[in-house]
């Protein structure tokens, strides 16, 4: 080989490179611009009406045992990259991550038993409904769908053993008997007296009050005294108020009954 003939071998080796990367990159411009574009309403029409009447063909089908093997190990290879991955970024081993997964799995075991959520699991819910009720139109739909609505009794018999398995729980007795700080008693009576300004709201409530006469009275009494009846009711109620006061520090042989 001449001195021109390898000069034009590499001219044209390195235009067939160029040509080569240009139209690779323009492959990948347009994968990055089509990835995650939706259908139109158009379109989406159009693939439903040429789909109509078809029979999909793998209907009646089923994998293979090899298959099957397959699918089950590219799956356990993907899960333990991606376990590998969040152990990285946390800076554990395989087998402390997994150990950290079990320990947070019984914890939230264990609330779930004592009938209650993890706090995780309340900041969400929490969050969540604050979101749904800023939007004016959830709260006013909310409002008129439950409207006049009753829990069935199987429902209410639900919430009982719920409510009962909870106090049942000497912590959550603790927390719900303890002190209520300044800050919650101010933010419990800016909620009433917004609730109060309702019109609506007073006039139900004022309903409520009237309409309970000496029947509602008599009803409420025997239900108190069948209560009373029972020795572990005494028992929690005596228990939750001597600990009551001694969570805000009152003797209790100096009070008064009224």
């Amino acid at each position: 080989f001449n001195v021109n003939t390898i000069r034009n071998l590499n001219n044209n080796y390195f235009l067939m490179m160029s040509t080569i990367e240009t139209s690779n990159n323009k492959f990948d411009n347009t994968l990055q611009k089509s990835n995650g574009r939706p259908h139109t309403d158009e379109s989406r029409a159009k693939i439903s009406a040429a789909n109509k009447g078809k029979t999909p063909w793998n209907v009646g089908k089923q994998h293979s045992i090899e298959t099957k093997q397959k699918i089950a190990e590219k799956t356990r290879i993907a899960m333990l990259k991606i376990k590998e991955s969040k152990a990285l970024q946390l800076g554990l081993t395989i087998e402390q991550y997994d150990e950290l997964n079990k320990t947070k799995k019984k914890r939230k075991h264990k609330e779930t038993i004592k009938g209650g959520l993890t706090d995780e699991g309340r900041k969400k819910i929490s969050d969540s409904l604050k979101r749904r009720w800023d939007n004016p139109e959830f709260r006013q739909n909310y409002t008129n769908n439950y409207k006049g609505r009753n829990h069935s009794e199987e429902t209410k018999l639900r919430i009982s053993n719920a409510i009962k398995l909870k106090w049942k729980n000497n912590e959550y007795q603790d927390k719900i008997n303890s002190t209520i700080t300044p800050e919650v008693r101010e933010k419990i009576s800016q909620t009433l007296k917004l609730k109060w300004e309702n019109q609506e709201f007073r006039d139900k409530m004022t309903s409520n009050f009237l309409s309970r006469g000496s029947e509602w009275k008599a009803t409420l009494s025997a239900k108190i005294k069948e209560k009373w009846n029972d020795p572990d009711y005494r028992l929690a109620v005596s228990h939750g108020i001597r600990r009551s006061y001694l969570i805000n520090g009152t003797n209790i042989n100096n009070t008064k009954r009224r």
